[in-house]
């Protein structure tokens, strides 16, 4: 119980008004044609044994992006609150950003991003500034971006920043999502999230990639909202209805809030791509199923002892996940292809 907590971050009570919507479909996860293994949905088509430097171990709690022939990996659970480089062989390279009170240092890190047009390295730390740096590690400049941005994701031709429903609901002329031009200035602003019941919102939002579209996942209630870079549009794109739904009084009291997750069913794991969506909620046991892009349940999926949903992620369109063999040995990085049938 405590590690689900850790997971899910502190969570702020909010009240909300009516929602604002662009496309809405229920997930119903109640709702699947068959129960299958992972293994013969997903097969293994690489494994990036990552290097044993003292230096560059990382926990399966990390952030990890593909770029060039780089792997960049922010490891959430180290002191040192930094980028590690990894080649394509998994051998490290160098490492990006510190923390401190000198040049180029930040006092937190929220997100990074890599712009691979202009070679930049890009890290968001307190209060809202952008920290860019070369693919060498060489600090190169900071901006303050005039938003609340708690995470942000780089897109073909601009960056897409999320605040969060509570700062959103609670300050004047904030939005949920934020379009930025490579010198971060704010060049749209977005969707102000509500819900016609009373919601929590996570203190950090969790954004996912999909394409052109970013896609912000709130756990309470679960939902997710999408911000399409092409049209320019935001508003909720799924909502997931489960057997044990959060009732909505639920919210009214924090502790009856943090007591009540034990009892109903919440988003434990979440990784999308193009055409699928990976999804673990608790029941309270956890339980994941695959979901088609439209929403659709096709599988309820059971894992093997190798492979953890929670540890699954999607990079560069596929999913992966991190590995650890046993012994000494510094993690994997696990590359699945989908089994056509």
């Amino acid at each position: 119980m405590k590690r689900l907590l850790l997971l899910l971050l502190p969570v702020l009570l909010l009240s909300c008004a009516k929602e604002e919507q662009v496309h809405n479909v229920d997930i119903h996860l109640n709702d699947w044609s068959a129960e299958v293994d992972f293994s013969d949905l997903f097969k293994v088509t690489r494994r990036i044994q990552l290097d044993n430097n003292p230096d560059c171990y990382i926990h399966e709690n990390s952030i990890i992006k593909f770029a060039g022939d780089r792997i960049y990996i922010h490891d959430r659970e180290s002191d040192a609150k930094n980028i590690l480089v990894f080649d394509s062989d998994g051998k490290f390279v160098n490492h990006i950003g510190s923390c401190g009170q000198g040049p180029g240092e930040y006092i937190d890190f929220r997100a990074f991003a890599i712009n691979e047009e202009k070679g930049e390295i890009v890290i968001l730390s307190q209060p809202f500034t952008f920290f860019v740096y070369d693919t060498d590690g060489k600090f190169l400049y900071k901006k303050d971006v005039d938003a609340y941005v708690y995470n942000f994701e780089r897109f073909t031709d601009c960056y897409i920043a999320t605040s969060n429903p509570e700062i959103v609901l609670r300050e004047d002329n904030t939005s949920l999502f934020y379009k930025l031009d490579d010198d971060f200035n704010v060049i749209d602003a977005k969707f102000r999230p509500a819900q016609n019941q009373s919601c929590a919102a996570t203190s950090i939002p969790t954004l996912y990639k999909r394409g052109e579209n970013a896609l912000y996942l709130n756990q309470f209630p679960s939902v997710v909202y999408q911000y399409d870079c092409k049209a320019d549009t935001a508003g909720l794109l799924y909502k997931f209805i489960y057997p044990n739904q959060m009732p909505p009084d639920v919210y009214s009291d924090v502790n009856a809030f943090y007591f009540g997750i034990q009892k109903y069913n919440v988003i434990k794991s979440f990784a999308v791509n193009s055409t699928t969506m990976l999804v673990t909620y608790l029941t309270p046991k956890a339980c994941t199923v695959e979901l088609d892009d439209n929403g659709n349940v096709l599988h309820k999926i059971n894992f093997n002892d190798e492979t953890s949903p929670g540890s699954i992620f999607v990079a560069n369109d596929t999913f992966m996940a991190l590995e650890d063999a046993g012994g000494d040995d510094n993690l994997a990085i696990v590359i699945y292809e989908k089994i056509k049938h």
